[in-house]
């Protein structure tokens, strides 16, 4: 929902101003919510395309360990991917917060 309210508040906003193209190149508010704006979006799809499943399988896995059923040999690879995008997120999280930020509080241009 934050995704989906985000980007159609930068459209309705650009819509407002008319659809200007320079204006993403060149009004500070347009780069600035653009850069953190797909920083989130990155960040999103990440969760959602390479932590989760990971995760999903980790967890299948404990549960068939529970079960009887041996570890399967590729365990340690989803957790390490799971590992590396969740680091990957937690490193992209302050430039996206200082990009959102610094749209309505660092006006540069």
């Amino acid at each position: 929902v934050t995704v989906l309210a985000g980007w159609l508040y930068f459209l309705s906003r650009w819509t407002i101003d008319g659809f200007s193209i320079t204006a993403l190149t060149t009004v500070w508010w347009y780069v600035s919510i653009l850069t953190g704006g797909f920083l989130g979006t990155f960040m999103f799809v990440n969760v959602w395309g390479v932590i989760w499943p990971n995760q999903r399988q980790l967890i299948w896995a404990t549960e068939q360990l529970a079960k009887g059923t041996p570890l399967p040999p590729d365990m340690v690879k989803w957790g390490r991917r799971a590992l590396i995008a969740s680091r990957m997120n937690l490193a992209l999280s302050f430039p996206m917060l200082f990009f959102m930020v610094s749209a309505s509080h660092l006006a540069l241009i």
